[in-house]
């Protein structure tokens, strides 16, 4: 369902990124592991960059947390910023 709700967003009038929230950490470290997350989580979050990216917008994705074990892949994954 939120690849079908991603692809309508990206086409409504006005819009001009895609913004994805969903923490994946806490002040001291990961939720799970990242082989968790790059097996259960990452394709996902794959999937969604692929949307925005084919409508010609960046992904903004929003995480609370300690970030460092996984940056590389969310980088890897075409995340274009995380504020």
């Amino acid at each position: 369902m939120t690849f079908a709700v991603m692809r309508r967003v990206v086409k409504l009038p006005g819009v001009f990124a895609a913004w994805y929230g969903d923490d994946l950490a806490y002040t001291e470290s990961l939720l799970v592991s990242p082989k968790i997350l790059r097996k259960h989580f990452f394709p996902w979050i794959e999937e969604l960059v692929g949307i925005a990216h084919a409508a010609g917008f960046p992904f903004i994705m929003h995480s609370d947390g300690r970030l460092w074990q996984v940056l590389d892949d969310l980088i890897a994954l075409g995340v274009d910023a995380l504020p």
